[in-house]
Order: C-alpha cells, then structure tokens, then sequence
C-alpha cells in the first residue's frame, strides 16, 4: 500500500517536474545567480509578453487569508482576480523554496503598511498542495494579512509567463498592465524580476507615478 509520506513526495517531485517544463518549453529561461537574488533570466528578447495598457489575463483560485484576530491561515473561497478591479494592484509571485522570495516579504508588508489601502497587494503562491502547512508557516512568521492565491497546478505561471522567482506586476484600476520606472534598473518595466526594495521611498514613488500616469491616459 502507497505511504502518505510516499504520495507527498510523489506530489512534489511532480510538481517540480511540471514546472521545469513550463519554464524551458514556454518560457526559455536559463538559472543564474546573482547576488543570490535572481532565481532565473530570461533570454534576450523573451519574457515580455505584457505591455503598458495590456489586459491582465483572469484566474479563478483557491484564496487564502490570514485572520490577524486569530491568527489563522484559511481560505475565504474561490476568487477570480477580477474581483479586485476597481483597485490598483501589485500582485507578486512567490514560493516557499524560492530564498529571494521569502527575504522580499518583509519589505512588501512594509509596503502595504505605507501604501495605506492605496494600492491592493496580492500574493500568488506556486507550491503544490502538500506544502501548505509550510506556506501557513511563513505567512504567519512575517504576518502577511493580504489576500494568497494558492496554485499548486501553476495556471498562473502559464497565463502570465512566470519567468522567475519572485515576479511581480503592477495593475492600474481598469486591470491593465502598468509599467514602473524601476529605480533599480532605471528603466520602464511591465514585469519585475527578482526582488526589489519595496520599502524604499524611490520604489513607492515609482509605483504612485506610475499609477497616476495609467489613470491619466
């Protein structure tokens, strides 16, 4: 008879299986380090995909929340991302074996905290079911009460070309791409690769200017 432990590790090493897949057969992405912060690149002239003003492409996921009152990891329902438009939006894309994108959490809570419920920061986390209690684990550690979507089958590393590990994107109020002078790579970015200092006063200057550009096009 198959163990539990046996089918978890069976559910992992499938999952991995699946994502090596997507990454070299739709994403042509090559690992690389740097500074311990890039999880993968992307080839010269691939990963775009999305430009300013670009529909973002709809899901419909588990959706989990923490309950600061009793700090309980749960989900809330089944949500489609369109729920939130109306709201500006930074959605970013993470998992719990990806090291940048646990040391970047930090400074997106902080971010929330500036922003002040100006801009709607989501979480998109690509681990397969039976990591859940590690995901739980994390989230409560850094106490990040903004919504989680839960994919383990990677629909949305599909629909948004994930290209590494942590991705983030920022969505105007008509759930449009909008595109940020990244003070880090001083150039005008629709897709964020690898972790930035969200907490920085240039990042959150960026992403307001950026946001009152889309609204006045």
């Amino acid at each position: 008879m198959t163990t539990k432990n046996h089918v978890s590790k069976l559910i992992t090493k499938t999952f991995f299986l699946k994502f090596i897949i997507l990454a070299f057969f739709h994403l042509g992405c090559e690992g690389v380090e740097t500074n311990g912060k890039i999880v993968t690149k992307v080839e010269s002239g691939r990963g775009e995909f999305f430009g300013s003003h670009d529909v973002v492409p709809d899901f419909e996921l588990p959706l989990h929340q923490l309950d600061h009152k009793t700090n309980e990891f749960r989900e809330v329902g089944v949500r489609k991302l369109s729920a939130f438009k109306g709201t500006p939006i930074l959605i970013n894309f993470w998992a719990t074996w990806c090291a940048p994108c646990i040391r970047e959490l930090p400074d997106l809570v902080k971010l929330n905290e500036e922003l002040e419920g100006k801009v709607q920061i989501i979480f998109v986390n690509t681990d397969p079911k039976a990591n859940l209690s590690e995901v739980e684990k994390i989230i409560k550690k850094y106490v990040v009460v903004n919504p989680v979507f839960m994919d383990p089958e990677l629909v949305t590393v599909e629909k948004f070309h994930i290209s590494g590990f942590p991705e983030s994107f920022l969505i105007d109020e008509k759930f449009e791409f909008a595109q940020i002078q990244d003070p880090e790579e001083g150039r005008e970015l629709v897709r964020i690769i690898s972790t930035r200092d969200w907490k920085s006063a240039a990042m959150q200057n960026a992403i307001k200017q950026s946001l009152k550009d889309a609204n006045d096009s």
